[in-house]
């Protein structure tokens, strides 16, 4: 979502969304209204859901994994101080699997770095590190 800016609405549970068109006029945006409802995940259920494939990325709009071992240090010390650390978005897809079996699988749409670091922290490739 290059040059988006997304600004809370007064509605509870919405985002507006002010998407800018690179090399369009800038007269041409367009407003978008996202619902979304707040969850609660444990790093535990992030990770595995993570780990298991459930989880996954839109290679359209979402970057590779660029964070660099500080950086995920940085986030690991300000989970560990309980410091506020960004909302991950996540958009849940339903589809009828096997024998018409509802399956839920959910599309990373901002946070991907953040569950990478988690994954990587968990899995003891990232050392914590409090400063």
């Amino acid at each position: 979502m290059e040059g988006g800016l997304l600004r809370s609405c007064k509605r509870p549970g919405v985002l507006k969304c002010l998407v800018v068109n690179p090399g369009r006029p800038p007269h041409r945006v367009s407003f978008t209204y996202m619902e979304y409802t707040r969850k609660n995940f444990s790093t535990e259920e992030l990770v595995s859901t993570w780990k298991n494939g459930s989880l996954k990325i839109n290679e359209e709009y979402q970057r590779g994994a660029e964070w660099i071992q500080p950086q995920m240090q940085r986030l690991i010390d300000s989970i560990f101080r309980k410091y506020p650390i960004p909302p991950i978005f996540l958009n849940q897809i339903r589809d009828k699997g096997l024998g018409g079996h509802e399956t839920i699988r959910y599309e990373i749409v901002d946070g991907q770095q953040r569950i990478r670091a988690l994954a990587d922290f968990r899995s003891g490739s990232v050392a914590g590190r409090l400063r």
